[in-house]
C-alpha cells in the first residue's frame, strides 16, 4: 500500500497478490474520504496543507487532514485523523472525523475505493449474506446501496479476494451526531453503496450515522444512471470544540492469496 499526503492525502496505490498476477488495484484516485452538500464537495484528495506525521515499528498515523474543495475552500471546517497499522495479510486503517460545524450531507465518502473497472472483481460477498455483481452495474452512475459495512471482493480468473470490512465504533456525543438520532443511542450504523463512476471506475464508498440511513427514491436499493442512492444526512456542530472526540471507524483490509 502507498499512501499519498503532502499533495492531497489518500491511497494511492494497493497491490493485491493472487496466483496469477500481482498489481495495482486501485484507480488512479485511489481510496480517500470526503463529503458532498448540496454547494460543492470537500475531500481529502484536495487537501492543501501538510497534515502531521507520525511513524512507529508498526503503524503510521496522518493527522489534521482537513477535508477541501477543488478549488481549495475548507467551508465544511472538518478534519481527520488517520492510522494504519500493520499486520499479516491485514491492514488496519482507523479514521477519526471531527465535524467543525452543522452540516446537510448529500454524499459520503468514509472511505470511498476506487478500483480500476468494474472488470477487476466478479462480486462481493456482502457481510448481510447478499452479494454485489459487478457485471449488473452496467451503465455510468447505476448504484446498489446496502445497510452493511463489509464486502469480500473475488475474481475467480486471476485468483486474487480482497476482504474490506468495516467495524463499527462510536459517535462521540460532543462532535458530530446526527440531528435526528436518539440521544440513547451512540452506536455507529455502517452503510455502503457500489457503484459504477463516470470514470468507469468501481468504487465502494462506506457511510457512517447514528441511525440506519433511508433510501432516498422510494425504498430502491438499485438505482440507475444516480449515485446518491441514500437520503440526505444531517450533522450537528459540536458543542465543545476543544474536545479531540470524534466519530470513529475502522477499516480492516485483508489480502486473500489464491482463493480458488
Amino acid at each position: 500500500m502507498r499512501i499519498q499526503y503532502d499533495k492531497g492525502c489518500f491511497v494511492q496505490s494497493m497491490t493485491v497478490k493472487g496466483v496469477r498476477i500481482q498489481s495495482n488495484v486501485l484507480s488512479t484516485r485511489g481510496a480517500f474520504t470526503g463529503i458532498r452538500t448540496d454547494k460543492d464537495t470537500f475531500s481529502s484528495i484536495y487537501a492543501t496543507h501538510t497534515p502531521r506525521l507520525q511513524i512507529t515499528d508498526s503503524s503510521i498515523t496522518i493527522a489534521d487532514i482537513t477535508l477541501t474543495s477543488k478549488e481549495g475552500r475548507t467551508a465544511i471546517a472538518t478534519t481527520e485523523d488517520w492510522t494504519f497499522t500493520a499486520g499479516l495479510h491485514k491492514i488496519r486503517w482507523k479514521i477519526d472525523r471531527r465535524y467543525g460545524k452543522s452540516l446537510f450531507v448529500e454524499d459520503m465518502s468514509y472511505p470511498e475505493w476506487t478500483f480500476k473497472d468494474l472488470s477487476l472483481w466478479e462480486g462481493g460477498i456482502i457481510s448481510n449474506g447478499g452479494i454485489v455483481w459487478c457485471k449488473y452495474l452496467k451503465n455510468k452512475k447505476d448504484t446498489y446501496g446496502v445497510h452493511t459495512g463489509g464486502t469480500t471482493f473475488w475474481n475467480k480468473q486471476s485468483g486474487i479476494g480482497l476482504s474490506i470490512q468495516a467495524v463499527k465504533g462510536k459517535i462521540s456525543a460532543v462532535h458530530g451526531a446526527p440531528l435526528n438520532s436518539l440521544a440513547a443511542s451512540n452506536a455507529i450504523q455502517v452503510a455502503t453503496k457500489y457503484t459504477h463512476t463516470p470514470l468507469d471506475e468501481f468504487s465502494m464508498a462506506s457511510y457512517v450515522s447514528s441511525q440506519p440511513l433511508q433510501q432516498r427514491y422510494r425504498l430502491d436499493r438499485f438505482v440507475s444512471g444516480k449515485s446518491d442512492v441514500f437520503a440526505l444526512l444531517k450533522w450537528r456542530k459540536p458543542k465543545l470544540v476543544r474536545s479531540m472526540n470524534s466519530n470513529r471507524l475502522i477499516i480492516l483490509i485483508n489480502i486473500i492469496e489464491a482463493i480458488w
